[in-house]
């Protein structure tokens, strides 16, 4: 009776003991905090990400390695990571020793004692530093469109594979005497009343151009304009036409000096 008793003891132990050992073995970075934040264990993976020893990990506060901004949200949310017993996907800017800094994507949990009391954090993240790089190159590349998109001294109009206006600069709606609300979501192949243009439009989306020069009458202002539309489809990756966009060139001004020739 008393080897069984000690055989379940040795087992709960070792079921205590086993997910630390799995952590400190895991490839992704981990850690383990106490009640104050401050650094129980890391296993390799972590000073290997971060290039410290680890002595001069253990027992300081975790919010040492972060940046200054990431030290204060850790300050604020550990209070909360305590309470709930959990967190998913939050981010930390990381101080290397070597100066530099890492994104990193937490996730972890709180381990309790039966009696529901804190015993110590466990933490995993993945590093996300090139991922933010991309979506802040990205960021900066809408924005650079979006600047010569509203900017460009030619109307621009950007439809999708059936045609439906998905935005235009202010250049082209002024040139139709129109509105941005009243241009948006106009379904051009089927609600445009000059059948010479549609067809363009459905040429840039079936062949991936069209080309139109006429006077437009508009149908959601009250103007009529000569124009000069170039339409081109746009292609994913595998070539298939997902939409198109059309540059507007106004031909007010150029037909009024070969009047007056």
């Amino acid at each position: 009776m008393a080897k069984e008793e000690n055989n379940r003891s040795n087992r709960e132990t070792d079921s205590r003991h086993r997910p630390r050992e799995l952590f400190a073995q895991a490839p992704a970075p981990y850690q383990s905090l106490d009640a104050k934040g401050n650094i129980l264990k890391v296993n390799q993976a972590w000073l290997d990400e971060l290039g410290y020893h680890r002595d001069e990990v253990i027992d300081n506060w975790f919010g040492d390695f972060l940046t200054e901004k990431s030290a204060q949200k850790f300050d604020n949310l550990f209070p909360r990571l305590k309470k709930r017993g959990e967190v998913q996907d939050v981010e930390f800017e990381l101080k290397r020793k070597n100066g530099t800094t890492l994104t990193a994507l937490y996730a972890g949990k709180v381990i309790r004692d039966d009696d529901g009391n804190f015993l110590r954090t466990q933490c995993i993240f993945k590093n996300i530093t090139d991922r933010k790089r991309t979506e802040q190159t990205l960021r900066r590349s809408k924005e650079k469109y979006k600047n010569l998109f509203q900017e460009t001294p030619l109307g621009v109009v950007h439809y999708d594979n059936k045609g439906t206006i998905i935005d235009c600069n202010e250049k082209f709606v002024e040139g139709l005497g129109s509105s941005r609300e009243a241009l948006v979501g106009l379904d051009m192949i089927n609600d445009l009343e000059d059948e010479e243009l549609i067809r363009e439009i459905q040429n840039s989306l079936n062949e991936g151009e069209g080309y139109y020069q006429g006077n437009y009458v508009s149908i959601t202002g009250v103007k009529t304009t000569p124009v000069r539309i170039i339409f081109k489809g746009l292609r994913d990756q595998g070539g298939k036409i997902y939409g198109g966009i059309g540059i507007a060139e106004d031909l007010t001004g150029q037909k009024k000096v070969e009047r007056e020739l």
